[in-house]
């Protein structure tokens, strides 16, 4: 038995000292783990979990994925970190969101040390909320890797089956298909009822209608989306004169969603869209803000109403 099993072993027996029929268990486990040609680390890591985080982490120069799952195993146990052990699901829910949108910022930033420690971020996310699943005894991050795996084989069918795939849209197509097959959607509109609602509208409306266009036969073109987005807009102004805040908030949602379609139409993803326009809209105000910096008419007609 290698060293590094020897010492993990020690480690348990000392943090649970008199439990002779756990330690049975334990070192059978490790000659079975052996037997298979288990890897020394994977051993080590099922050690720490059968200990509850009572041994101690060990500090290197350069961690590996065991390492982050024994490190998490530690943090929500006893003698781990009251902030990490009172989370659920709930109270870490946005976390998970905001780092996604975070490592997204990081990816428009082309910057790699900012992308590495974003994608950091959202993956202890994901291995937080596996561990919380693994103390309700439903699942474990071993599961979610093998479902992930899984899914992986069964929808590159042109990788490891028999389908043929020569172009991007062919093997996309290929992926659509076997999505659409694993959670029984047999129609168009049950696979855009499956888009995620928890998505932001923008993106949302994008994907809705990308598959609603695949069920349209021609496709509409981008001009006629545009006239029908222009129509929307002018149905506008009597909605929002008459002060009615439901029927405002009908036909401005109508008018966004067709915009989000003709972008999607013209190739251009309405969100990504949206954010540069956010962006240019901050970049213009403050220098309009500097600009009226000692100009009293300036900054007085800045205050009566922004400008877009």
């Amino acid at each position: 038995m290698p060293n590094t099993w020897f010492s993990a072993i020690s480690r348990c027996v000392a943090a649970h000292a008199g439990q002779a029929e756990a330690w049975a268990e334990t070192r059978t486990m490790c000659i079975q783990g052996m037997n298979r040609g288990a890897d020394a680390g994977n051993l080590v890591f099922v050690l720490r979990q059968w200990c509850g985080g009572n041994m101690e982490f060990q500090l290197k120069e350069r961690y590996r994925f065991d390492d982050l799952l024994a490190l998490m195993v530690l943090l929500r146990s006893e003698n781990g970190c009251p902030w990490d052990r009172a989370q659920t699901h709930a109270s870490v829910r946005v976390n998970l969101l905001e780092e996604a949108y975070e490592a997204a910022e990081a990816l428009d930033e082309d910057d790699p040390v900012h992308l590495c420690e974003e994608l950091g971020d959202v993956l202890l996310q994901v291995v937080f909320h596996a561990r919380m699943e693994e103390e309700a005894h439903r699942f474990s991050m071993q599961d979610v890797v093998d479902m992930l795996c899984k899914k992986l084989v069964e929808r590159h069918s042109h990788v490891f089956g028999d389908r043929n795939a020569a172009s991007p849209e062919q093997a996309l197509q290929g992926w659509d298909e076997a999505k659409r097959r694993a959670r029984g959607q047999q129609t168009q509109a049950e696979a855009m009822e499956g888009v995620s609602h928890a998505l932001p509208a923008a993106m949302r409306s994008a994907k809705v209608w990308k598959k609603a266009v695949k069920a349209a036969s021609p496709s509409p073109d981008v001009s006629a989306l545009l006239s029908e987005a222009r129509r929307g807009l002018d149905r506008l102004g009597p909605v929002l004169e008459a002060s009615d805040g439901d029927a405002a908030a009908q036909a401005l949602g109508k008018a966004l969603f067709a915009l989000c379609a003709l972008a999607s139409s013209a190739g251009v993803e309405p969100e990504q869209a949206l954010a540069r326009a956010c962006d240019g809209y901050v970049r213009a105000f403050a220098k309009q803000e500097q600009m009226a910096d000692g100009n009293a008419a300036l900054a007085a007609l800045r205050e009566e109403r922004p400008v877009l």
